[in-house]
């Protein structure tokens, strides 16, 4: 997939993302780079320094805003260029930018696409469950962007449906869950 594709598959899945919030009763809104007026004015500035912290902050900012239960996250999506592999992929300067935030108390999670048409199966974690087991470059590989990334395996279990996450989310806040098991045995004794 090209990146002109993945691209439109990005935006679609963004959409798709803060449509699903927006119509569960939650405000959510699109916040990143792509969507902003630094982007139109700065664009080709900012892709010739890339190298200073400041305009990868810029560049790598997530893709939306989403309050549920007076709580604000961020939100990130990660496109898959490739279905059959047994990871995701993510850039690294993406993954650095949302570890600072973190740092400085604001929640990020990622969501992942596992196909590449509706109904996406998106898939979702927080930035401090990522685990990278591989890291790569970016240079010499087929589809990516060019810049390093690493990979992430699709079977780990901190990853979720983006509905189980954001359900055990609340109940994890209001005490009611202390683990994803927990909540999964109760769900499955109720069905």
């Amino acid at each position: 997939m090209g990146f002109p594709k993945r691209k439109k598959l990005h935006d679609e899945i963004c959409i798709y993302v803060n449509d699903f919030f927006n119509q569960r009763g939650y405000s959510s809104c699109f916040y990143g780079y792509e969507y902003s007026i630094a982007k139109k004015i700065l664009h080709n500035e900012l892709l010739k320094i890339r190298e200073t912290s400041t305009a990868s902050f810029i560049r790598h900012q997530p893709d939306g805003i989403t309050i549920i239960n007076n709580k604000a996250f961020f939100w990130e999506v990660k496109t898959l260029i490739k279905y059959k592999t047994p990871n995701f992929s993510i850039e690294i300067e993406s993954y650095n930018t949302c570890k600072e935030l973190y740092k400085l108390g604001h929640k990020t999670i990622f969501i992942f696409n596992s196909i590449p048409t509706h109904p996406f199966n998106l898939r979702a974690c927080t930035i401090q469950d990522i685990k990278i087991h591989k890291k790569y470059d970016g240079q010499d590989t087929n589809g990516g962007s060019g810049t390093p990334f690493g990979l992430i395996s699709k079977n780990n279990t901190y990853m979720k449906s983006l509905e189980d996450f954001i359900i055990f989310q609340q109940q994890k806040r209001s005490g009611e869950y202390s683990s994803y098991t927990d909540l999964m045995k109760n769900v499955l004794s109720t069905r």
